[in-house]
């Protein structure tokens, strides 16, 4: 069954002057899911967020959300949307809550009750009568999304929300993430350069490279075709009788001897027959392990044009 489409962009252009911003960059998100935008400094990612919120025009294609176009309809495709593009604003001589119970003026249907809800989402029951200049970065991203909450968005979009994070409130953000797609049905959106922190964070990625869109991957699907091109590290008593064996044997799987081990690139389901055909020919195995290519290997592969699933 095909999932709902909550954002969409199709052959989404933007171009300054006769300078190419963003070329052509297409692809859905669907509801529930945490979407990362990964790419280098520079890249385009806050070129695509700052027109998915309508804070930069679109030269051509367009950008749905819940069906509203941003271009032709704004209004009805924005009330969908809580977004936080770069720092989150917020008055630091008032207190957390007053800065909310602010912003919730400003917003149809929004309560004091909802001023709680989202507090307690975010887990900043402790310290939201504090002033806000007394607030960690950490606490203040915290109140940013509370911020973005109010109106209970279908989309959440962040920009780079880890910089300047400490692994303690990385964390807790990402919990928070996962808790708003999991439980909620938000469909989230970062953006971000930190290539292990999107791994452990989204259900999809979207490669961004000079402005055009290089892949979309699901991490399910990453961590699927490790099964493909695995690496098997083989600690053996004879390894160079081991080598030329499984050449013999298993001319199609690449092996090697490095420092006094078989290497051989493997999917996972051959290793039982490996290890067999090893013992048979009565070679002692030791030690078996099975390294994997990290995100940043596939990353690097992939913006390479050298890795296919």
């Amino acid at each position: 069954m095909e999932r709902e489409a909550i954002v969409q962009l199709r052959n989404v252009t933007k171009k300054i002057g006769l300078k190419t911003i963003i070329d052509n960059v297409s692809f859905t998100i669907g509801k529930g899911k945490v979407f990362g935008l990964l790419g280098p400094n520079g890249a385009g990612k806050t070129s695509i967020i700052r027109m998915m919120v309508g804070l930069s025009s679109i030269t051509s294609g367009e950008i749905t959300i819940k069906g509203a176009s941003v271009r032709r309809d704004y209004a009805r495709a924005i009330k969908h949307v809580g977004a936080i593009v770069e720092n989150p604003d917020m008055y630091k001589f008032m207190s957390g809550y007053q800065n909310l119970l602010h912003s919730a003026r400003m917003l149809p249907d929004v309560n004091r009750k909802r001023v709680k809800e989202v507090v307690a989402l975010v887990g900043l029951e402790k310290s939201i009568h504090q002033k806000v200049k007394t607030y960690s970065l950490g606490m203040r991203q915290r109140l940013g999304i509370a911020q973005s909450l109010l109106h209970r968005p279908a989309v959440l979009i962040l920009d780079e929300p880890t910089n300047g994070l400490d692994p303690a409130g990385i964390r807790e953000l990402r919990d928070h993430l996962r808790q708003l797609a999991d439980v909620d049905g938000t469909s989230v959106i970062v953006s971000s350069h930190l290539l292990a922190e999107m791994e452990l964070m989204c259900d999809e990625i979207a490669i961004i490279q000079e402005g055009k869109l290089v892949d979309v991957r699901s991490l399910q699907d990453m961590i699927r075709n490790d099964a493909v091109d695995a690496t098997v590290t083989f600690e053996v008593n004879e390894v160079e009788n081991a080598n030329a064996l499984l050449a013999n044997a298993f001319p199609t799987l690449p092996s090697s001897v490095i420092n006094d081990t078989l290497r051989v690139q493997m999917s996972k389901d051959q290793i039982p027959t490996v290890i067999s055909a090893l013992v048979h020919a009565g070679i002692s195995i030791f030690q078996v392990k099975t390294a994997t290519p990290t995100l940043e290997e596939k990353f690097l592969q992939i913006t390479r044009g050298e890795y296919s699933a």
